[in-house]
């Protein structure tokens, strides 16, 4: 089975390839971190959509690409 990220033809045995699976891990893990930065009212959606389109936050790729599936897929 490949990765659920578009264009990408890694080996996945759940959803995403293990290094497209870290990235998730890690957007999933730093929100409450940037919550706590800009504040309660700091949604998940703008979250995903400043990871995704800020370069001035120096994103990798790999988390830029989750997070555009995260917003494409969940519809945030």
């Amino acid at each position: 089975m490949d990765c659920i990220v578009a264009d990408c033809v890694r080996d996945a045995s759940t959803e995403f390839c293990k290094k497209h699976q870290l990235a998730k891990e890690n957007i999933d893990s730093n929100f409450s971190q940037w919550q706590h930065a800009y504040g309660s009212e700091f949604t998940r959606q703008e979250y995903l959509t400043r990871l995704a389109e800020d370069d001035e936050v120096g994103a990798g790729i790999w988390v830029i690409e989750v997070a555009e599936y995260l917003l494409t897929e969940e519809k945030l």
